[in-house]
């Protein structure tokens, strides 16, 4: 398994699929898990959200694996957002 971090240098809407082959080589077989952090403002303190993995249109604090390189998330998000996956590649041994 690797960790990909994502930060997100613009505003994407929620259901906009979102091309993860920047941050990482090879083709995502799973995700095992999905944090969305956001980071603190002058009206709110920073968070982290653990994302539900769905194999439909996700809704909010979910995420779908569109293709072995493209996600969909149900929430916006945007510059104070960093995404950090932790999937399983295809061709990746993972012993149980």
């Amino acid at each position: 398994m690797i960790t990909i971090v994502v930060p997100f240098t613009t505003s994407i809407s929620a259901g906009t699929e979102i091309d993860l082959s920047p941050y990482f080589t090879g083709e995502i077989r799973r995700i095992a898990k999905a944090i969305l952090f956001t980071g603190s403002d002058a009206t709110s303190p920073a968070s982290a959200t653990e994302l539900t993995v769905v194999t439909g249109t996700p809704s909010s604090g979910q995420i779908q694996l569109v293709s072995s390189t493209s996600i969909k998330l149900g929430d916006a998000v945007d510059t104070k957002n960093i995404l950090v996956l932790v999937v399983e590649l295809w061709g990746e041994y993972v012993k149980a």
